[in-house]
């Protein structure tokens, strides 16, 4: 990963929520979620900082940075959100997006933390 856009300045810390480890493995059909619990464990440490952005891709569309955006009444074409502002407990992933999620081919969703959250446009 080349930074996040940002010259190489940020490597952010992945981890994958999907698809779970379960259907990487036996390659049966799932449908993506379109929340994930938060915090995330990661390699037995659990991550609170709310430094957080979701990267989506497919077997058809390059990776790419979802923006945050405040609440779902703020959602657009692609966005996340928080359930809450403080202690956040999941992320939600606005309806237009959740689509594109499930309609793609091989659907992957990555959470990547320790590096400025980009906004949505």
């Amino acid at each position: 990963m080349g930074g996040m856009g940002n010259g190489g300045a940020c490597e952010p810390n992945v981890v994958s929520v999907y698809p779970p480890a379960d259907v990487q493995s036996d390659g049966g059909p799932s449908t993506p979620p379109c929340m994930f619990a938060f915090p995330v464990s990661h390699g037995g440490a659990v991550r609170s900082d709310y430094e957080v952005n979701v990267q989506f891709s497919s077997a058809d569309i390059e990776p790419f940075i979802i923006g945050h955006v405040v609440s779902e009444s703020a959602c657009g074409l692609y966005g996340w959100y928080f359930d809450a502002a403080s202690p956040p407990s999941e992320i939600l992933i606005c309806p237009a997006t959740c689509s594109m999620f499930r309609a793609s081919n091989g659907a992957i969703v990555d959470l990547l933390f320790s590096c400025p959250t980009i906004l949505a446009r």
